[in-house]
């Protein structure tokens, strides 16, 4: 008889690394209620259990580079619904470079 164990995926929390880009009028820099909007969403991530690790931007390219730790992707999606149509996204899951190293070697 095979056995299957259950494995609760909440507990697993995972880092992704997410792109967002987006033109001129949609740029929080020339639009008060998009900035207001996108730093209420950003400072507002552990209300959908993300834990944003770290936020760069390229303001002449108009890009966002966020880098977060989350264990659904349903709480990214959440998390990013108030803001979704201001950006283009692409969101990768990513992997301590060290650490994956390391794991290599066994």
């Amino acid at each position: 008889m095979l056995s299957l164990s259950i494995i609760n995926h909440k507990s697993i929390k995972m880092i992704f690394h997410i792109t967002a880009t987006h033109n001129y009028e949609t740029c929080p820099a020339h639009n008060e209620e998009i900035r207001q909007t996108f730093a209420k969403t950003l400072m507002g991530s552990d209300e959908k259990q993300v834990k944003v690790i770290s936020t760069y931007v390229n303001a002449p390219a108009h890009t966002f580079y966020i880098t977060i730790e989350a264990d659904a992707i349903e709480n990214i999606y959440q998390w990013l619904d108030p803001i979704i149509t201001d950006n283009h996204y692409d969101i990768e899951p990513v992997a301590d470079m060290m650490a994956a190293l390391n794991n290599t070697n066994k």
